[in-house]
Formats: C-alpha cells, sequence, structure tokens
C-alpha cells in the first residue's frame, strides 16, 4: 500500500468537489427547466416532475455512482483538479444533454 501526499489528497478532494458541482448544476437546470415551464390548465408541469423523480433521479444517482468510479481510477493518472472532476462527471453531462435534447423535440 503506497501512501500518498498530502497534495495529491488536497488535489483529490478539489476533484470531487468539482464533480459534484457539474452534477448540482444538472440538477439545477432541471429545476429551473421544470419552472420555466407554463402552469396552467394542460400545463406539461406535473408529468415534468413525476418524471424527474420516477425516471432522472434514479439516472443520476448511477451517474454519481459512475462518476465517483470514474473520479477514483482518475485521482491518481490526472494532475489537473479541474479536469479530473469535469471527464469524471461526464455521464451526468450526458445525462443532462439526453433532457436538454427531450424537451427541445
Amino acid at each position: 500500500m503506497t501512501l500518498r501526499s498530502p497534495g495529491a489528497r488536497d488535489r483529490s478532494r478539489k476533484a470531487f468537489l468539482v464533480m459534484l458541482g457539474w452534477h448540482g448544476a444538472v440538477v439545477v437546470a432541471y429545476g429551473l427547466l421544470v419552472v420555466a415551464t407554463p402552469a396552467g390548465g394542460d400545463s406539461p408541469r406535473p408529468a415534468m416532475l413525476r418524471f424527474g423523480l420516477a425516471a432522472v433521479l434514479p439516472a443520476l444517482l448511477v451517474a454519481l455512482l459512475v462518476s465517483l468510479l470514474a473520479l477514483r481510477l482518475l485521482r491518481d493518472r490526472v494532475r489537473s483538479a479541474a479536469l479530473a472532476g469535469t471527464v469524471a462527471a461526464t455521464p451526468a453531462l450526458l445525462l443532462g444533454a439526453v433532457l436538454a435534447a427531450m424537451v427541445a423535440r
């Protein structure tokens, strides 16, 4: 077992925070999308909320688990914490892109 330097531990923590920031950005973007949908009689807002709870939330949790695994694998290979966190957050960013494409239709 090799011991990591304090600098590597700090870099891992920063990469984790960058990854969480990207995941938070996807959650906020979906929330803004739901809020921006007009409310009324034939509003799709309730359906979007149900879809968010039934499909998006589990998909985001799976993306978070995959991101944590990717971050673990990238931790010692990538020197930049911002790059490692962003690359690890790719599953969540892809999920956000798929949601945006679905709404754009």
